[in-house]
């Protein structure tokens, strides 16, 4: 399975902070900064890669330094994988994810 490389085409070069702590699907729509205050296990539900913009990236941060007691889990739409496996963990404190698509996968960035 081919890596993304990012380049050019559908990069944001402005973020906007969304703070969550729930279990959350991702839209197109939302920004491409997503902090994650979690005081329980949570899982954030990718977009089906198709129905995303091309290029459309997340940046996902445990911002409470919680994700060693609290991981942050995320998952593909219907199943798609990320980087080739069904699901990503974050299981570090303060720690922080790219994800992006090319329109039919997600990978790590």
């Amino acid at each position: 399975m081919p890596r993304y490389s990012p380049g050019s085409s559908g990069g944001d070069t402005s973020y906007t902070l969304t703070s969550y702590n729930t279990h959350t699907t991702l839209t197109n729509e939302m920004p491409n900064v997503i902090a994650v205050a979690a005081t329980a296990s949570l899982t954030l539900t990718l977009p089906d890669a198709s129905a995303a913009t091309t290029g459309k990236r997340y940046y996902i941060k445990d911002v409470t330094g919680s994700a060693g007691s609290y991981n942050i889990t995320l998952s593909g739409s219907g199943g798609q994988k990320i980087d080739g496996l069904g699901t990503y963990v974050i299981s570090s404190n303060w720690s922080a994810v790219g994800i992006c698509t090319d329109g039919s996968h997600w990978y790590v960035i």
